[in-house]
Parts: structure tokens; sequence; C-alpha cells
């Protein structure tokens, strides 16, 4: 059953975003905008990195530490909600649903929206974030209406 598999992939798939947006900040990509906050980052001019030669030096928004911190929160708060689950699916949809506003909240501290792209005020991520989130809540209902109980009972 997709719920079944669904409720141990997705918190997984966070575990593994922690360690792919430290990675983003290894070699600059996903980089925040220009922020004079206590904890902004920059970038020296590696060479090959992908901050953009006209920031380096400049301090940004830790944009991929927000999003690390976010995925592993949201790992944590399903991995203590998984043995605690009432219906095949609920921790799948609630972990989309919890990226996805996390997300696009995160979004607001990007700085590379020309690279990325915007349309009627939100970049491309944020209107990914609102359709997941409305996909997430469709196959909430859906699933909580089977109404089956959990594929394993913890032991």
């Amino acid at each position: 059953r997709p719920a079944v598999l669904g409720d141990v992939a997705l918190p997984a798939l966070t575990l593994g975003q922690v360690f792919g947006r430290v990675g983003c900040l290894l070699v600059g990509d996903d980089h925040g905008a220009p922020w004079d906050g206590p904890w902004a980052v920059t970038f020296s001019g590696v060479p090959d990195s992908l901050i953009p030669p006209e920031l380096v030096g400049v301090p940004l928004h830790p944009s991929q530490i927000y999003l690390s911190l976010m995925n592993l929160g949201i790992f944590g708060a399903m991995a203590w909600a998984y043995p605690r689950r009432r219906w095949d699916g609920q921790i799948m949809t609630t972990t989309m649903m919890l990226y996805a506003l996390g997300r696009f909240s995160i979004e607001a501290t990007r700085g590379d929206f020309e690279a990325r792209g915007m349309f009627s005020g939100f970049s491309t991520a944020q209107w990914w974030s609102l359709a997941t989130f409305a996909l997430a809540w469709v196959l909430a209902r859906r699933f909580k209406a089977a109404a089956r109980p959990p594929a394993a009972k913890p032991g």
C-alpha cells in the first residue's frame, strides 16, 4: 500500500535533505539574500563555487542551514509521531504539509530568485509548496476516510 510506504519513506527523505543542504552550503548553492544578521554567512571566491561573484564576501542568510534544520525538525517530529499514528498515510501527509509550510516560509530568505524564477510574487519553490500542501491535504482526507488501522502496531 502506497500510504504505508510513504509513512516510512518521506521522513527518511527529509533526513537525507539534512545532509544535502549542508552540501549546498559548502558549494554556495541555494544561497540566501544579503543580510547583516548575527549568523550571516559569507563565501570566499573558491573556484567552481556556485555563489555569484558579486556576492563573494557579502553577508547572506544561511538559507541552506535553515532548510537543513527544518528537515531535521520534521524528521524528529515524524519519528516521534510514527508509533502514534492513527491511520496509514498520516505520517506521509503530515511530512508533506510540514515540508511545504517550512519551505514556503524559508523561501523569503533566499537570494537566488533570478536563477530560479518568480511568478506573481512567489518563487517556483513557493508555488510547488502550495501544490504539495494541497495534494497532502487531499491525500490525508482520503487516507483518513479509509480508516484502516496502521499497518504495524508498535511493540
